[in-house]
């Protein structure tokens, strides 16, 4: 056996092998890291809100549901930014439906809800609400049904309607690792039904 073949040999039995371990093995910490930030702050809050579309919703819609809920400022220029950045999220997760994103909204500023999801192209009647309701009790959603520190926060809630963590808008590495977030807890698709046909015989 010449020096060729002995260098690929040890290429598959070693090298290829280890490359592969170090691969699964850096992928598993990293998930495994990404879990352990997931925390539980507690069930969401009870409300029940008119949407964009004039229909009540409540919190008891948010079960089997993964949820991010986020509350606009009042100042429009932000109001813009946040809903931009939100929509950038959604984009990543517009193939589930059972990814429910929330926008929190003073009645008294958004007067027109409907107007200002078509404005802003937020339209998916199922993955979209924007539910508005007086400044006292966005303070009371935010703090006590969401527990996210201030409205510059956003919460991200499972299937079984805890919140697990709430994220700074505004920070791109914390807006990144949400969307981690969202796939670990997002329920896995079944899979595609695989139907095997054998030729009749003869």
């Amino acid at each position: 056996m010449n020096f060729v073949q002995i260098a690929g040999l040890l290429f598959l039995l070693v090298i290829l092998p280890g490359g592969s371990w170090y691969y699964l093995q850096s992928g598993y910490n990293h998930r495994k890291a990404a879990i352990a930030e997931l925390k539980d702050l507690g069930t969401v809050g009870a409300f029940e809100l008119t949407d964009q579309y004039g229909r009540l919703f409540s919190s008891g819609q948010l079960h089997k549901r993964v949820t991010i809920a986020t509350f606009l400022p009042d100042d429009a220029a932000q109001q813009q930014q946040w809903t931009s950045r939100i929509r950038e999220l959604q984009d990543q997760f517009d193939h589930r439906d059972d990814v429910c994103f929330l926008l929190f909204a003073d009645s008294s500023v958004l007067t027109d809800p409907a107007r200002f999801a078509v404005d802003n192209n937020l339209t998916d009647s199922l993955q979209w609400e924007i539910l508005t309701t007086d400044h006292t009790d966005l303070d009371r959603l935010a703090s006590g049904a969401f527990y996210i520190p201030d409205r510059q926060h956003i919460a991200l809630a499972d299937t079984g309607m805890v919140v697990r963590r709430t994220y700074d808008i505004l920070d791109n590495s914390q807006m990144g690792r949400l969307i981690e977030h969202i796939t670990i807890v997002m329920p896995r698709l079944p899979d595609p039904d695989i139907v095997l046909k054998r030729d009749r015989e003869k």
